[in-house]
């Protein structure tokens, strides 16, 4: 049925009409909290701004779907903390998909994927790792000792091999920048980053590149994909939007799933 418009008045009308061609008002006013962790280039602070490449393709993400955000910066840990027991909407940037995850939180489309894990270790240890040609030889080394970030998750191939092997491990809660460091003094033996984050890695923890090898094995997947992860209350209609809008940033077809998942 058709309601005149005389009959509802004007402003009754206009709201009408509104909705129909934009759809509902959005389902919160406050700004949405998108927590960062420290991981150049990815995401860090700078003169108390959020940067970081993934920080803007957020940011852009957020503008299209109409959706206002405030960046915080919070260890990981505190962010997974965060996002399991937030009783209003809250994100955050750049996790990757696994199953223990999905039970606690909701996954965007993906927004980006990595390129695969190398080894990262000092120059000193260069000789050593270098006739490695797998992870597998690598976590078998009990010479060794690998750095990890709490709450970071390498994938599914790694994790498992992590688990299975259980290799000599080191365990920080703060940022890469920390774990890099502990590489270049010696207490730990390599880490595992992304090829595009070491360049960053090394000028933020304020050290040389020529101090440092990295080094690709035969056995690591692809990299990982990326993901906005939100909160259980954050609405599915906001959701719906924010994908809409990760699609005109972000081509899929581009982004094939992988068998292998990793995930920070």
């Amino acid at each position: 049925m058709i309601i005149p418009v005389k009959k509802i008045g004007l402003g009754a009308a206009l709201v009408i009409i509104g909705f129909l061609l934009f759809g509902p008002a959005k389902s919160f006013s406050a700004p949405l909290t998108v927590f960062y962790f420290e991981r150049p280039p990815y995401y860090f602070t700078e003169d108390n701004q959020a940067r970081g490449f993934l920080v803007e393709l957020s940011r852009n993400i957020f503008q299209d779907a109409g959706i206002k955000v405030d960046f915080i910066s919070l260890p990981p840990a505190r962010i997974i903390k965060a996002i399991k027991n937030a009783a209003t909407p809250t994100c955050s940037i750049g996790w990757f998909k696994k199953p223990e995850r999905e039970k606690f939180a909701k996954f965007s489309l993906p927004i980006y994927r990595d390129q695969p894990l190398v080894i990262l270790t000092s120059k000193n240890l260069k000789e050593h790792l270098e006739p490695c040609k797998t992870l597998v030889q690598v976590f078998s080394d009990t010479t060794l000792s690998i750095g990890k970030m709490g709450s970071f998750s390498y994938g599914t191939y790694v994790d498992e091999l992590l688990t299975l092997i259980s290799p000599k491990s080191q365990t920080v809660v703060k940022n890469q920048a920390t774990l890099i460091k502990l590489v270049d003094k010696g207490r730990i033996s390599y880490m595992l980053a992304a090829p595009e984050e070491i360049p960053s890695l090394i000028i933020s923890a304020g050290l040389k590149n020529a101090d440092f090898y990295s080094h690709q094995l035969t056995d690591v997947p692809q990299g990982n994909l990326r993901y906005l992860i939100f909160s259980r209350s954050f609405p599915d209609d906001e959701l719906q939007s924010v994908n809409r809008a990760i699609c005109q940033s972000v081509p899929q077809t581009n982004l094939k799933q992988e068998k292998n998942h990793a995930s920070p």
